[in-house]
């Protein structure tokens, strides 16, 4: 079952405090923080959470890497709660230390689960064969 719906019917607007606070921002970042608030109060309005509760913000972050399709990286994670931090300082004036110390470690323990995708590099022997072996044209040069 998809609990963060593409539209959100539930949510009639975001709140004009956040609204103003967000037209400063472009486009790009305005449409990713307006999407991942409208998310976090879908899923709070649809499992019946309080909004600016710091236990709701975790259970949603904790949604989103394992309960969901998704399985969202932790880096991913780290973004979308500062939207959502950052929504809730705006709208109901909550200082970011009431969500710091467990939203944090639950972050950091993902970061630790991710693996690192590195890609190849070359070592100085390939990279010695490739340059002596590389054809004499436009493409190699």
């Amino acid at each position: 079952m998809e609990i963060l719906p593409e539209e959100h019917p539930n949510i009639i607007s975001l709140d004009s405090k956040f609204i103003s606070y967000i037209s400063n921002m472009n486009e790009k970042t305005k449409q990713i923080y307006s999407r991942r608030v409208l998310d976090y109060l879908s899923y709070c309005s649809t499992n019946n959470l309080q909004i600016d509760n710091s236990e709701s913000v975790l259970k949603f972050i904790v949604f989103l890497r394992i309960d969901s399709a998704a399985g969202y990286a932790s880096t991913t994670l780290w973004s979308i709660a500062s939207a959502i931090i950052s929504y809730l300082k705006v709208v109901f004036n909550k200082s970011e230390a009431h969500f710091d110390i467990i939203l944090k470690n639950k972050l950091k323990q993902f970061e630790k689960e991710d693996t690192i995708k590195k890609s190849a590099v070359f070592s100085e022997e390939g990279y010695n064969k490739f340059l002596s072996e590389a054809p004499n044209d436009e493409v190699h040069l």
